[in-house]
C-alpha cells in the first residue's frame, strides 16, 4: 500500500511538473526561497505567489499545482538552505490558496516529526480550515499528541487559534461562531491537557471570562498540577491557583 501511494505521488508530481511552464516554476521557486531584505535604507518590494498569477495569467488552481511541485521537488532530508526555505514557504502558501481537498497532501508532512516543514504544514492546514468546525478536531489532534508533536508545535497551534480571535492580528477571523468554538476548545483542554495546563488555563480565562474564578477552574488546576514543582514553574502555578480562588 505504501509503495502504491509513493508511485501515485510520483505520477502526480510528474504530471504537474511537465504540465507547467519551466520559467514560471523557476520564478515561483525564487519567490518561495528568497529571504526578506534587511537593508533599511534600500527596502526591496518582496514578490508574492499571487504576482505569478498576474504575470503569467494563470488560474489559482495552476498556482496551487506549481506550489505543490516545489513542495515535492525537495524532501524532508534536504540540507540546502535555499531549497529548504523554498519548500517550507511553498507548503505554507498552500494554506492561503487551497481547499479542504488538499488536506490529504499536507497530512504526510504534518505527521512526520522529522520533517523541517512540519510547522508550515500545520499552519497551512489551519489556514484551510479557518472557517470550518473541523478546525477544532485538527487542533485537538495536535495538542494532545505528544508522540508526534513537540511542545513548541503544540503551543504554536494554540497561538494560531488565539490570533484568529484577536482583532489586531493579521490572521484575525471575523467569525463569531468559530470564536465560540475556539473558546470552548480551550476550556475543554484546560481540564484534560496536563502537559500544557497553564497554557490552556490562560487561554480558557482569556476567551471565557466566566471561567476565571469558577469552581471548574479550581478543580482543573488542582487535578492537573504536576507533582514536585519548584522555582518559576511553581510560582506560575501557585499564582494561577490563587487567582482562581478569588471571588468575582
Amino acid at each position: 500500500m505504501k509503495m502504491m501511494m509513493t508511485i501515485l505521488a510520483t505520477v502526480s508530481y510528474t504530471a504537474i511538473l511537465y504540465g507547467g511552464d519551466a520559467e514560471r516554476l523557476y520564478e515561483l521557486e525564487c519567490i518561495c526561497g528568497s529571504e526578506p531584505s534587511d537593508d533599511l535604507f534600500r527596502p526591496v518590494v518582496e514578490k508574492e505567489p499571487e504576482d505569478i498569477i498576474a504575470k503569467y495569467h494563470i488560474t489559482t488552481n495552476q498556482l496551487i499545482a506549481d506550489l505543490k511541485t516545489i513542495a515535492m521537488k525537495y524532501d524532508a532530508n534536504e540540507q540546502d538552505e535555499f531549497k529548504r526555505t523554498a519548500r517550507s514557504f511553498a507548503i505554507s502558501q498552500l494554506g492561503r490558496f487551497c481547499g479542504t481537498n488538499d488536506l490529504a497532501f499536507l497530512e504526510t508532512i504534518i505527521t512526520n516529526r522529522g520533517d523541517y516543514a512540519q510547522q508550515n504544514a500545520i499552519g497551512a492546514s489551519i489556514g484551510i480550515l479557518r472557517h470550518s468546525p473541523e478546525l477544532i478536531d485538527l487542533a485537538r489532534g495536535i495538542v494532545t499528541n505528544t508522540a508526534t508533536y513537540g511542545v513548541h508545535l503544540r503551543g504554536q497551534t494554540c497561538v494560531w487559534l488565539c490570533d484568529m480571535c484577536e482583532p489586531k492580528r493579521n490572521s484575525y477571523l471575523n467569525d463569531p461562531a468559530q470564536h465560540a468554538r475556539i473558546a470552548a476548545f480551550f476550556v475543554e483542554q484546560a481540564g484534560v491537557n496536563a502537559d500544557l495546563s497553564i497554557t490552556m488555563d490562560k487561554r480558557a480565562c482569556k476567551f471565557n471570562p466566566w471561567y476565571r474564578h469558577s469552581q471548574q477552574r479550581r478543580d482543573n488546576l488542582a487535578r492537573l498540577r504536576p507533582p514536585g514543582l519548584t522555582g518559576r514553574p511553581k510560582e506560575i502555578y501557585d499564582a494561577a491557583q490563587r487567582d482562581a480562588a478569588q471571588e468575582d
